[in-house]
C-alpha cells in the first residue's frame, strides 16, 4: 500500500510528528512526507495521512490551500490535529471538535477513517505526544488493512 502523510507546519511540531509516523509506516509500506505547502501530487496514494496544526485558531494556510486545491474523493483519509486546546479539559476538547476539527474534515472529500487530536508543543519537543502518534498510526494501519474505520474523535486527554 502506498501512503503518503501531508503536513503543515510552523514550529516544526506537525512535521516531527508526521516524520515520526513514517518511520512506523515505512516497516511494512511505502510511504512518503510531504509539505501541504508542495501541493504534492496525491493521486497514486491509497490512504492519506494529513497533520493539521492550529495556529490564531485556524488550521495552518497551507493546509487549507491543499485541501482547496486536492480533490481527495475516493481516498481513505486519517487526520490528526496539532493543537494545545485540549489541555484545557472538556471544554477545550468541545471547543476542538466544534472549532478545529470541523474547520479541517469539511475540506475534506475522501473517505476519514480516523481523526485525532494531539497535544501540540511550543518550545520543547514532547516525547510522550510523538510516541501516542507512533500508536495511533498502528492502529491506523490495523483498520485500512481490514477495511474499517476507528470510530469518533480521539483525543490525548480523556474528557473529565
Amino acid at each position: 500500500m502506498k501512503i503518503c502523510i501531508i503536513y503543515g507546519t510552523k514550529r516544526g511540531s506537525t512535521e516531527k510528528m508526521a516524520k515520526s509516523m513514517a518511520g512506523v509506516i515505512s516497516e511494512k509500506h511505502e510511504v512518503c512526507v510531504k509539505d501541504a505547502a508542495d501541493m504534492p501530487d496525491t493521486s497514486e496514494c491509497e490512504l492519506i495521512v494529513l497533520g493539521a496544526p492550529i495556529y490564531y485558531e485556524k488550521p495552518l494556510p497551507s493546509v487549507r490551500e491543499f485541501l482547496k486545491n486536492n480533490d481527495l474523493g475516493g481516498k481513505k483519509v486519517a487526520l490528526f490535529i496539532m493543537c494545545l486546546a485540549d489541555i484545557f479539559g472538556k471544554k477545550g476538547i468541545e471547543y476542538t471538535e466544534n472549532r478545529y476539527v470541523k474547520s479541517v474534515s469539511q475540506g475534506i472529500k475522501g473517505d476519514i477513517i480516523a481523526i485525532k487530536v494531539f497535544k501540540g508543543w511550543m518550545l520543547k519537543e514532547d516525547r510522550k505526544t510523538i510516541e501516542n502518534g507512533k500508536e495511533w498510526i498502528k492502529r491506523v494501519l490495523a483498520v485500512v488493512e481490514k477495511g474499517g474505520k476507528i470510530p469518533g474523535i480521539e483525543h490525548s486527554r480523556k474528557k473529565d
